[in-house]
């Protein structure tokens, strides 16, 4: 695609087309959409779990969507979210820093060991 193109979000019961954007990033691989409610909507790979549902299942999301592993374990608002290759990381509103995807080479910051 060598033009923008619009990027729209499919119909769900969160009614995210209509949701204000705080911000946006991109990943190698995915991208990221903040929303002002500090939900993340995510699309792109997804095969290491960095868009937050497990790979073995979704691989690509093709549509912006939110996920079950881009809801904040608390219910708090997101303030920022950057992806790696493998890996996200996302900042609540408390400036905790949560990590999910990838866990080779100590890329999210906790032992490898402790993950399911």
């Amino acid at each position: 695609l060598s033009r923008p193109a619009l990027v729209v979000h499919r119909p769900s019961k969160h009614n995210l087309s209509r949701a204000p954007i705080a911000a946006v990033s991109a990943a190698r691989n995915g991208s990221f959409v903040l929303l002002e409610t500090g939900e993340v909507i995510v699309f792109g790979a997804n095969n290491k779990g960095q868009l937050g549902l497990d790979p073995a299942i979704d691989t690509c999301l093709i549509f912006p969507t939110l996920t079950p592993g881009m809801v904040h374990p608390d219910k708090k608002k997101w303030k920022q979210v950057v992806g790696g290759m493998h890996h996200t990381l996302l900042l609540d509103e408390d400036g905790n820093v949560y990590a999910l995807g990838r866990s080779h080479f100590g890329m999210l910051g906790i032992s490898p060991f402790i993950l399911a």
